[in-house]
Formats: C-alpha cells, structure tokens, sequence
C-alpha cells in the first residue's frame, strides 16, 4: 500500500501541490484580522515549501540545506513573536522572510529548469508550470511583505494594513488587474510591481503556451 501510494504521489505530484496551492489560496481570507495569523502563515509558508521540495528533483545535498534553512526560519519567526525587543522582532521577522525567499528562487529554479527540460510534457507538467506562476505570486508577496517591515510607507494599505493584503496587491499585479486599493508608494515597491508584471506576462506566454505546444505536439504523432 505505501508503494501505490508514493507511486500515485510520482505521476501527479504537480497536481498535488497546485492542490495545495489553492488550498491556502482560498482560505487565505480566513486569516485576515486574527490575532494567531502570523504563525499560521509562516507555517502554511512552511508546509507549501515542503511540498514544492518534496515535488521536485533537488540534489540531496542541496535538499539538505533547504529543509535546515526552511526549519531555521519557521524558529525566527516563531521566535520574532516571542521577543520583546521591537528591534530584536524585526531582525528576526526579517531574517525568517529572507530565508523562505532564499529557499523559494531555489525551488522555483530547479521547477523552471525540470520543466522546460522535460522530454515528455503531461497534463501533471502543465500543472507544474501552473503550480510555478502560483508561486510567483506568492514570492513576491514575500517581497512586499519584507519591504512594508523595511519601510512601511512603501505601501498605501487599508486599515489595519494586515500582511494578507499584500499577498493580494501580489497577485492583483502578477494578474495585471491592479484594482487600486493597495497601491506602492515608493520607488522600489512601484519597481518590484512592474517588475512582477512583466514577469508574469512573459511567463504565460513563453512558458505554458510551450509546455502546452508540446503535449499537443506529443498527441499528434
């Protein structure tokens, strides 16, 4: 039984994690104005990582030193909770973000490089290349969110200016929606969002439209 079941897990793993994915997606409202919400979301953070690394093919070394960053920042924030000092809690906040931003290019990377490597594309790989544009999303409210602790006028947040709603300022921009009621207010932040834009635009375009070509490609042989 354990055999079928990993087995399963092997020939839809992409399709598992976009599960996952979507999951916090949809519940990320939940979260909004709770006093528990920020270890909650670094344990969410904790769990998608987990699953991206589980997803992918990383060298076991390199998977190592991934799950120990990984580990080590889920402490940093719990820890940035536990502290009095206000310096100390946004050192370690910090230090906690920077580590799941580390941990995420390398995941995204090797995701990115396994997918246009592939030989065979199925709909789990498609999947995979939609599992990745998720991620963006959630990368760069990542980044926002290290901006906003760095310099909080960096954005124009509604009251009470709550962490989830950058995640959606990142995907309203990853989408090119933009609604306008969270807008960046600075230089860097107005780059970061252009820059997620581009980066999503092109993403669709080049990459599933390929990775789609391809599996249509396969099935008219």
């Amino acid at each position: 039984m354990p055999h079928r079941l990993w087995t399963l897990h092997a020939g839809n793993k992409y399709t598992h994690l976009l599960a996952l994915l979507l999951l916090f997606f949809m519940i990320s409202p939940l979260f909004e104005r709770a006093d528990y919400t920020p270890p909650i979301i670094s344990f969410v953070f904790l769990c998608i990582l987990a699953f991206t690394m589980r997803a992918i093919e990383l060298h076991h070394a390199t998977q190592r030193v991934c799950v120990v960053l990984l580990l080590l920042g889920f402490v940093l924030d719990l820890a940035s909770y536990v502290v009095v000092s206000a310096g100390m809690q946004a050192v370690l906040g910090l230090s906690a973000t920077g580590l799941y931003v580390l941990v995420m290019l390398v995941t995204m990377a090797t995701m990115v490089q396994h997918l246009f490597t592939t030989a065979q594309v199925t709909w789990d790989t498609i999947l995979g290349g939609i599992s990745i544009y998720f991620l963006l999303g959630f990368f760069w409210a990542l980044l926002f969110i290290t901006l906003h602790q760095l310099q909080p006028a960096s954005f124009h947040v509604p009251p009470p200016g709550h962490a989830m709603y950058l995640v959606y300022f990142s995907f309203t921009t990853l989408t090119t929606v933009g609604y306008g009621d969270v807008v960046p207010t600075s230089g860097v932040a107005m780059m970061l969002a252009n820059l997620e834009s581009i980066v999503g635009q092109l993403f669709l375009t080049v990459f599933i439209a390929r990775l789609i070509g391809l599996h249509l490609a396969h099935h008219l042989r």
